[in-house]
């Protein structure tokens, strides 16, 4: 009857977008329509509407709908995907269900529908079929009369437990008969507690009567147990959740007499996702979960033979129907109803069975670092679920800490920054107040806060914890230990993106006489402290200082990492700014290129790296105004940027000032301005009142506003841009040079010439000394000075000012 319904509900809108929804409670076999009405479309039975695609995929938690898009992907024409990249992958299927048609989507178990607005299709020409105990479904849904599902009919129930336990009516006794139509009265005639007590019937051989008197034995304990509650629907959720519990404690005892390793395993299993469970989680695990578990694995050494192990494990519980076995990924899954039973059974000691769980998922947690991402990845919905539990149960260690620092590594690495907050805001809470206050382990999670405050531009947070986190290592550790140095390098990272150039080179030069002294020659934190120091020389525009240190450092990565490392592409990204900072795009051209190539390889496609290369390739594109290159990238560039970072963020206000610098080159003043304003405002509020990216903004809006002669407004806003770099730069740096000849050249628009000429000459003089006659930069500047000099008639000053650069006047 409700397959007749749902397939009444989807054939009757065809060709057009439809939301249906398969409601009820637990264990009543919503799934099981579901695949029972997937399966009849695809055989094209009479009837039943035909479909191109047919897509799966789990709706518990955003996790699970991220994983079930990226398996989507891979059956979809989709291009351009990555397997790693989950949010893009999401974003594409989504995009690929709103622009094709003839699919049906199926999230099962939607029990919050809320989860599905981020990522479901909208306006979309297929159908969408959810299964879900929620009560309601938001309008946006357009889900009316959603099809409700309460139990099987008593005949259709007698029925299932015959055929799953192999059986013919017609050979049983009457008491047997009568014994089969109690039996399924008893269990509410709820397919999950039909099928959890058929399959304990045929494992273990007894009769339907037998069967019976066991279950109203135990029933009748279990209902001793539990509260009543009031309202309808909680009463069923209640029935239904004595029932299970009923016929599930048969097949656990059963278990626990046939392998008590078995039944650990199963506790063990309750406190973790309910999908996908590596075997390798419990291999790596079971030292901590104790015995008899970790009995299992104690004298084996290959790999096939830990493999074969976990199966014989599994077997009792397969044999029960207590959890799914996926075969072709070492993995298991196990039913949500049957985690909760699992740890209802354990109350008197969930502390310590959630104790051993947080233990063994964070034996089996690795260093977050690039090489581990997939690993890490596998094992995230297991630790976030492992960790819910501890903080559930108010379970504060070390190692509870140690976990969420762990998975908040990762994601913080993966550019998941508002997902690891959380994370390292409760590792660092749990720290300050069970360990002493003067601890190593604290440091290392204030050092990770600091570290995510500094990626969303909250300087003001990060730097006290850096400092708070160097005190502590500087009191514990000896002098010159490593981890010292990486606070160091830490802060002065902080000091560098807010422009304290000095204060950070200091330290920069501190950490690399620590490295050089205790690694060894070509050690990656060798390379990494010669990468960040010749990134701060890029800063101030010492480019020939910078350029040793970035070819050391990148063939010290080379050497020592994959081809496809993130560092790789941080070294690359720093050689080609300083050849682009001299003028030799075409040799930084093909360095951010490979740069951006890397990036997108290793990182998922929104990180905000991958923006920064996207932005970088722009930017030399449009020094050598290749504009229609330039534009789409910045674009990509200012979208991911926006997407992944909070707003008002520098990057956002970088990107935003590039794109407005592209269309100022090109006269289009118009589009540039807000651009402009926009990037001004944020570095404004995100940035120091010295720093120099602000006096950028403040010379390009100032530029901007001189060509359209609005002098008063824009020769304040070059005195405050001058004034800024003045003080954030070296003397005679490039960027100064640029906010003279343009303050310059304002006044000489107002005809104050005697305040233009030494403006003027200082300009030239610095662009000459920092960059070279030949860059383009100093190109620019002297034909300013000479055209300026020439129409005052001064060619002889002009000459005399030149000669002692050691150039010669321009012959017209």
């Amino acid at each position: 009857m409700e397959l007749t319904a749902l397939r009444d509900a989807l054939s009757s809108h065809k060709n057009s977008a439809i939301t249906q929804a398969i409601r009820g409670l637990g264990g009543q076999g919503k799934s099981s329509l579901a695949v029972e009405y997937a399966f009849r479309c695809h055989e094209g039975e009479a009837g039943y509407p035909s479909y191109d695609y047919i897509l799966w995929t789990r709706a518990d938690s955003t996790t699970d709908l991220l994983t079930g898009y990226a398996k989507i992907a891979e059956v979809i024409p989709v291009t351009s995907l990555k397997p790693e990249d989950q949010q893009q992958v999401a974003a594409d299927v989504r995009k690929w269900l709103e622009t094709n048609e003839s699919w049906l989507l199926i999230y099962d178990n939607a029990d919050e529908p809320d989860l599905l607005e981020a990522l479901r299709p909208r306006n979309a020409n297929g159908h969408i079929l959810l299964t879900s105990r929620a009560h309601s479904f938001k309008g946006y849904l357009g889900i009316k009369h959603p099809i409700e599902l309460r139990s099987l009919r008593p005949k259709d129930a007698i029925a299932f437990l015959f055929d799953r336990t192999i059986r013919k009516p017609e050979e049983e006794s009457t008491g047997e008969l009568q014994a089969v139509a109690d039996l399924a009265e008893h269990l509410g005639y709820f397919p999950l507690a039909l099928e959890q007590a058929a399959a304990y019937i045929a494992a273990e051989d007894i009769s339907f009567a037998s069967y019976l008197a066991e279950f109203r034995k135990r029933e009748q304990e279990l209902l001793n147990e539990a509260a009543p509650e009031t309202g309808d629907y909680r009463n069923a959720e209640e029935q239904e959740y004595k029932t299970i519990r009923t016929t599930w404690d048969l097949n656990f005892q059963a278990v626990e007499k046939e392998n008590p390793a078995t039944a650990e395993l199963l506790r063990f299993a309750a406190f973790l996702a309910p999908d996908e469970i590596p075997y390798v989680l419990i291999i790596a695990g079971a030292g901590e979960l104790g015995s008899p578990l970790s009995d299992v694995f104690a004298n084996l050494s290959s790999e096939l033979d830990h493999i074969k192990a976990c199966d014989r494990l599994l077997r009792p519980l397969l044999r029960y129907s207590l959890v799914e076995k996926n075969g072709e990924h070492h993995a298991f899954s196990v039913h949500r109803m049957v985690q909760s039973v699992q740890r209802d059974r354990l109350q008197t000691s969930h502390l310590d069975r959630v104790g051993r769980a947080v233990s063994a998922v964070c034996t089996a947690f690795p260093n977050p670092e690039f090489g581990n991402w997939d690993w890490c990845a596998t094992l995230l919905p297991h630790a976030l679920a492992c960790l819910n539990h501890a903080r559930q149960n108010k379970l504060e260690t070390d190692e509870t800490a140690l976990l969420l620092n762990r998975a908040g590594t990762y994601l913080s690495d993966r550019g998941l920054y508002f997902e690891a907050k959380p994370l390292y805001e409760k590792a660092l809470d749990i720290l300050q107040r069970v360990s002493p206050h003067d601890h190593a382990i604290i440091a290392i999670s204030m050092n990770n806060m600091a570290g995510l405050y500094t990626n969303l531009a909250r300087y003001e947070q990060a730097e006290p914890l850096y400092k708070q986190a160097l005190a502590i290592q500087q009191t514990a550790l000896p002098e010159e230990h490593l981890d010292i140095a990486s606070s160091l390098n830490n802060l002065a990272s902080l000091y560098a993106t807010q422009g304290r150039y000095a204060e950070a080179e200091t330290l920069y030069q501190q950490v690399l006489a620590i490295r050089q002294k205790t690694w060894p020659e070509g050690y990656q934190d060798i390379a990494m402290s010669l990468s960040n120091l010749a990134a701060l020389y890029n800063y101030q525009g010492r480019y020939k200082e910078a350029k040793p240190l970035l070819q050391q450092a990148l063939s010290l990565r080379r050497k020592a990492l994959p081809e496809d490392h993130p560092d790789i592409a941080i070294s690359l990204n720093n050689l080609a700014i300083s050849y682009n900072g001299q003028g030799q795009h075409a040799k930084a051209e093909p360095l951010f290129k490979e740069a951006l190539a890397i990036r997108r390889t290793s990182l998922p496609e929104g990180h905000p790296e991958i923006g920064k290369s996207l932005g970088n390739l722009a930017g030399t594109y449009n020094s050598q105004r290749r504009y229609t290159e330039a534009e789409p990238l910045f674009h990509q560039a200012l979208a991911i940027v926006r997407n992944a970072l909070p707003a008002g963020h520098p990057e956002i206000a970088d990107t935003l000032n590039n794109l407005a610098g592209l269309y100022y080159e090109q006269g289009q003043y118009g589009q540039a301005g807000p651009l402009f304003e926009e990037a001004l405002a944020m570095r404004r509020k995100s940035l120091r009142e010295d720093h120099p990216d602000l006096g950028i903004s403040l010379g390009n809006l100032a530029g901007l506003y001189m060509h359209q002669k609005r002098f008063t407004e824009a020769e304040p806003l070059y005195e405050q841009a001058l004034d800024i770099r003045q003080k954030a730069l070296p003397e005679g740096h490039p960027d100064i040079a640029n906010i003279l000849n343009n303050l310059a050249s304002l006044y000489e628009s107002q005809g104050r010439y005697v305040e233009a000429e030494p403006l003027y000459e200082e300009a030239t003089e610095n662009m000459v000394r920092a960059l070279g006659l030949q860059h383009p930069n100093t190109q620019g500047v002297l034909n300013n000075y000479v055209g300026f000099m020439t129409k005052q008639g001064r060619q002889e000053k002009a000459i005399e000012f030149l000669r002692g650069l050691g150039m010669e006047y321009p012959q017209e």
